[in-house]
C-alpha cells in the first residue's frame, strides 16, 4: 500500500487498479474510461469526506457522455473490487451516481427535477405533457377528417412494461429500475416520451404508425440482458409483463390510464 509522508494512502494506484478492473471487465470503450471526475471519487473515497458529491458528479459526466446507467453502475463497483472491500457500494452512494448520471442525461431537454432517480427515466408527469403534444397532432388530424375526437389508437399506444415481484430491498430494486430504465433508452432512443409511474411499472409511447411487434420484442431481450447483467434476474418478474394498450380518445382518458398504472 502506497501512502504519503502523512500516512494517508496515495490515490494514483487505487485508480490505476480501478481502470484496469473497469475496462477489462464491465467498460464497453476503454478510451474514454478517464474523467476528472473518477480522481474526484478516488480522491473523496481514500479520505471519506465528500463521496457522495464525488459520485453525484461522476454519474453527471457518464450520462453527458451517453454512457449507459448500467454501465455506469457496474463501473463504480469495480472501483469497490480494486480495493478489495465485501459486498456493493452502499445503496446511498448508488443513488448518487444515478441522480447525477439522470441530471446529466436530462439536461438535454429534461428539468431534473420530473426525473426518477434510480431508472434515470422522466416520471409519469413528464409523459403527461408529452402526451398532450401527441393528442394536439391526433386531433387535428380527426378534424381534417372531419371527426369530432381522435379514434382509439389514433394518439398511439403506450408499451407497459411491469417487472415487480415480491418484496424486494431498496438496493436490488434501485438497481432493477436501472437496468429497465437502460433497456428503454436503448430501445427507442434519448428523449422519447417515456417514464417510470412507481411500483416496478414503465411506460414508453408508441406512435401510431411504430412496429409493436418489433418493438416489444427487443425490449424484452434488451431487458433480459440488463437484470442479468446487473445479477437482479431473481428479483424482476419472469418474463417481464409487456403489454401494448391503444390509447384512448382523449387527452383526460389517457391520463387516467396512466394514473391507473401506477402503483402506490
Amino acid at each position: 500500500m502506497t501512502t504519503n509522508a502523512g500516512g494517508l494512502r496515495t490515490p494514483a494506484p487505487l485508480l490505476t487498479r480501478w481502470r484496469e478492473a473497469s475496462t477489462s471487465s464491465v467498460w464497453l470503450r476503454p478510451s474514454d474510461w478517464h474523467d476528472g471526475a473518477v480522481d474526484a471519487v478516488v480522491g473523496a473515497y481514500l479520505v471519506g469526506v465528500g463521496l457522495h458529491d464525488a459520485v453525484e458528479r461522476l454519474g453527471r459526466a457518464r450520462g453527458e457522455a451517453g454512457v449507459g446507467v448500467t454501465e455506469a453502475i457496474d463501473d463504480l463497483a469495480c472501483l469497490w473490487r480494486a480495493d478489495e472491500r465485501d459486498g456493493d457500494p452502499p445503496l446511498d452512494v448508488v443513488r448518487a451516481l444515478c441522480q447525477g448520471w439522470a441530471d446529466g442525461q436530462a439536461g438535454l431537454a429534461v428539468a431534473p427535477a420530473t426525473i426518477d432517480p434510480e431508472s434515470g427515466l422522466p416520471t409519469a408527469q413528464y409523459l403527461t405533457t408529452r402526451l398532450a403534444e401527441a393528442y394536439r397532432d391526433a386531433t387535428r388530424a380527426a378534424h381534417a377528417a372531419d371527426q369530432v375526437d381522435p379514434r382509439p389508437g389514433a394518439a398511439g399506444s403506450l408499451v407497459v412494461v411491469d417487472v415487480a415481484v415480491g418484496e424486494v430491498g431498496a438496493l436490488l430494486r434501485s438497481l432493477r429500475a436501472a437496468a429497465v430504465g437502460d433497456a428503454l433508452t436503448l430501445t427507442f432512443g434519448e428523449g422519447h416520451p417515456m417514464a417510470s409511474v412507481g411500483g416496478g411499472v414503465f411506460v414508453a409511447l408508441l406512435a401510431p404508425d411504430e412496429d409493436q411487434e418489433l418493438r416489444v420484442a427487443e425490449l424484452r431481450a434488451r431487458i433480459r440482458r440488463a437484470v442479468e447483467a446487473l445479477d437482479v434476474a431473481d428479483v424482476t418478474r419472469r418474463p417481464p409483463r409487456v403489454q401494448v394498450l391503444p390509447l384512448p380518445g382523449s387527452h383526460l382518458a389517457a391520463i387516467a390510464l396512466l394514473q391507473g398504472l401506477r402503483r402506490s
